[in-house]
């Protein structure tokens, strides 16, 4: 395999239209990174998306299959049928990512990948993701969600951070954040840093998968005020009859609550549209100079591309999900100057599904599965395709549709009334007159293809013998999509209006909650803050009882941080609390260390939220910002770019089989600082204990000589602290340089600790 082979980019937006880059004719938009790209190569003026819509789209590109062997046709899961393997990847063959890594490419993909699972392996040595929507699981593992709860804290009380969904799905909107934390720039940047900070032994392919311009249409300061609405363009509507064919279209419309969109307001949304464009252009620009900054620019193949458009307002609808051109017409720009002419448009007929070509025949072995040839087909090896089918819904459901385009024509097949439409797009590129009934011949022919297309395993179940299958028209029933932020517990509009203020919380919540020991929401916690929980018991419904014995939940603390400010722990120094729970050591710990230094691990959100309403209080959290991750698992430190000089386990490892022991401590020694250490309670007993996992409000047991082997396995130093606890035994996991000479056949003490100071000094 030749030891020149090309870098390769792929750059992909979501639901941006073919008409939208100032190079290729619009002059109202500001593109001047775009633009470069349509100067560096070849611009594709007939390349389509075949299925229209996120998920389709984007298995038909790491596959390189089109949906009939993907079986996706639509956001929904992919449904195999008899004959096909029930995995997808043993129907169409390893993924694009896992396929170039086998090619020996260094591999990453950046972005919204919309698989089904969310934590799909994709086969990217890295593999970041940003996806639009959360849930109490996704948005702690999201990548751009939990770069920014970590980095920016106070922004994470948002409930959407790429703009407000439901209602004003296609309200025109600002961004919450500043550019440079907007999700399209951490995308761009994570790039740069895979471009210029890699193994240069090998050659990369990346896939950098932009959210926008997708709405919510929420462009960030400035690029919200780029474009004056009344200098946009009306959308282009035709008869309604015609129009709204396609049931999907009005469907569709109703559903995300643009039924009510005037021209006006249509115009006013086209203006932040653009602006999210532009801003995803300067971010693009950030790219195309890392690529640039090397020394085989011209050797790096990019490609770049959208998974479908949107109406944007033409013919009466929006979204996309339709075989009109402004939902599934893409821009496709690639350039590879080493290799390909530069500034040149060409015509033939392109699809998603011919990237998979594009980037294994770059690589130096081409894989075409179910896509052309197109770098063949640009050096004269092959002819163009001569015509191009796509499919949207379910093949045999009354919403199936088929689209055929074939020279100048293009013609659309509805099952939902066996509805057709028929457009001559050189003469009428706005697709308002449909000659179905007056081009019968065409008609005729391209149905034909349709039909014949159909054939085949995955689609048969759209014919009706030699027929594509119809059925009687009918409108399906009106009804909205909700979107809400169901990380933050939010599923609908409340049912009082006032529960919306009463349940609203804002802490600087670094993640969300993944795994929940007794549920999501608080086990009836008393709302009075003058409530202490004396007389309950441990494990009882309560923020003070759950963790422990409410009468002695401030002797605890006191004892906790009394140890720790003794063992040297300063106000500039970074702690890491497991376990936070209500806060019990951390009410004192938060006001003591400086901003920022103060982080807690705890999997139930409902008892930091009590422990905020009625021990620390929001305006200390303004103040002192301090960090929580809602989590049970210590993978998550592997995420933190932090470095502790303490953590603190108090009441934790007497819960923990010595699994989940294990990894805490192997995790936590990665993050402390070479002189940091970790103080942890636990019982000591002449046998261990033998349970598993999570174990409360039970407890368990431990020889000191076990949990000194695991301290060992870490490369940190154990010893047994005599500092009394209520019915535990303090324990020191301390990193190589962390200093416990001042205590050797001493007490430990404040005034032996204040000894060793003043005669070091």
């Amino acid at each position: 395999m030749s030891s020149n082979r090309p870098n390769i980019l792929f750059i992909m937006t979501d639901q941006q239209r073919f008409d939208t880059i100032a190079a290729l004719g619009n002059p109202n938009i500001y593109t001047p990174n775009l633009d470069r790209l349509v100067r560096r190569g070849l611009t594709f003026s007939r390349a389509y998306s075949t299925c229209p819509v996120c998920v389709a789209a984007r298995y038909t590109i790491r596959t390189g299959c089109e949906p009939p062997t993907t079986r996706v046709f639509s956001n929904a899961r992919p449904r195999p049928v008899a004959g096909q393997p029930a995995e997808m990847e043993r129907r169409c063959g390893p993924y694009l990512g896992r396929t170039m890594s086998s090619l020996g490419y260094r591999t990453f993909g950046i972005g919204k990948f919309h698989t089904a699972p969310p934590d799909e392996d994709l086969g990217y040595e890295t593999c970041l993701r940003s996806e639009e929507t959360y849930d109490r699981t996704t948005r702690q593992h999201d990548s751009y969600a939990s770069w920014l709860a970590r980095e920016h804290p106070e922004y994470n009380f948002l409930e959407h951070l790429m703009g407000e969904r439901t209602e004003m799905y296609y309200v025109p909107q600002r961004s919450p954040l500043p550019p440079e934390l907007g999700v399209e720039r951490w995308a761009a940047d994570r790039a740069v840093e895979q471009i210029a900070g890699g193994n240069f032994d090998r050659p990369y392919f990346g896939f950098i998968s932009f959210v926008g311009p997708h709405p919510p249409l929420a462009p960030p300061i400035p690029f919200n005020r780029m474009y004056d609405p009344d200098r946009m363009v009306d959308p282009v509507a035709g008869d309604i009859k015609t129009d709204h064919m396609d049931e999907e279209i009005p469907f569709m419309r109703y559903a995300i609550w643009a039924d009510a969109i005037n021209p006006a307001l249509a115009r006013i949304i086209k203006a932040r549209y653009y602006g999210e464009i532009s801003y995803i252009d300067s971010c693009i620009g950030k790219i195309l100079d890392a690529v640039e900054s090397n020394q085989n620019s011209e050797n790096t193949v990019i490609c770049f591309f959208s998974d479908h458009g949107d109406l944007l307002g033409d013919h009466h609808g929006w979204q996309k999900q339709n075989f009109f051109e402004g939902s599934c017409r893409i821009p496709f720009l690639l350039s590879w100057p080493a290799q390909l002419p530069m500034g040149e448009k060409r015509e033939e007929l392109v699809s998603l599904a011919d990237l998979f070509g594009i980037a294994t025949e770059a690589a130096g072995h081409c894989e075409l599965r179910e896509g052309a040839d197109l770098l063949g087909i640009l050096r004269g090896d092959f002819p163009p395709r001569p015509f191009l089918v796509g499919m949207a819904e379910l093949p045999g459901s009354e919403f199936f549709k088929v689209v055929v385009v074939k020279d100048e024509w293009k013609y659309i097949f509805m099952a939902n009334g066996g509805r057709e439409q028929l457009f001559n797009l050189r003469a009428d590129p706005d697709e308002l007159c449909n000659r179905a009934a007056e081009a019968d011949d065409v008609r005729a022919e391209l149905n034909a293809l349709a039909t014949a297309r159909c054939e085949i395993l995955g689609a048969r179940e759209a014919l009706e013998g030699d027929r594509l299958r119809s059925f009687p028209y009918q409108e399906r029933p009106r009804k909205r999509i909700y979107q809400f932020d169901k990380s933050k517990g939010v599923a609908s509009f409340p049912e009082n209006p006032a529960d919306a203020v009463s349940n609203f919380f804002v802490p600087a919540i670094a993640s969300t909650p993944d795994v929940f020991r007794r549920g999501n929401d608080p086990p009836g916690s008393n709302d009075k803050s003058d409530d202490l929980g004396i007389g309950l018991k441990p494990g009882d419904p309560h923020y003070r009882a759950y963790v422990g014995p409410p009468d002695r939940y401030d002797l605890v603390a006191a004892m906790t941080f009394n140890l720790l400010t003794t063992l040297g722990l300063r106000q500039h120094h970074s702690l890491l609390d497991l376990g936070c729970g209500s806060l019990r050591i951390g009410r004192l710990l938060i006001p003591y260390l400086n901003k920022e230094k103060y982080v807690g691990i705890e999997p139930n959100e409902w008892l930091v939220r009590e422990g905020v309403r009625n021990e620390v209080g929001e305006t200390l959290l303004q103040i002192k910002r301090p960090r929580f991750f809602f989590t049970d698992s210590p993978a998550m430190l592997n995420e933190m770019k932090d470095r502790f000089d303490f953590a603190v386990a108090q009441s934790i490892f007497s819960h923990c089989g010595l699994d989940l022991i294990t990894q805490w401590i192997s995790f936590i020694a990665h993050t402390l600082t070479p002189s940091g250490a970790l103080i942890a309670t636990f019982f000591p007993s002449e046998t261990d204990n033998t349970k598993t996992g999570w174990v409360y409000p039970g407890c368990v047991s431990y020889k000191p000589d076990t949990l000194r082997k695991v301290a060992t396995q870490a490369e940190l130093r154990f010893e047994i602290l005599d500092w009394r606890h209520p019915r535990q035994t303090w324990a020191l996991f301390a990193a190589p340089k962390f200093d416990t000479a001042w205590f050797q056949n001493k007490p430990l003490t404040w005034n032996t600790m204040l000894e060793s100071v003043v005669s070091k000094e």
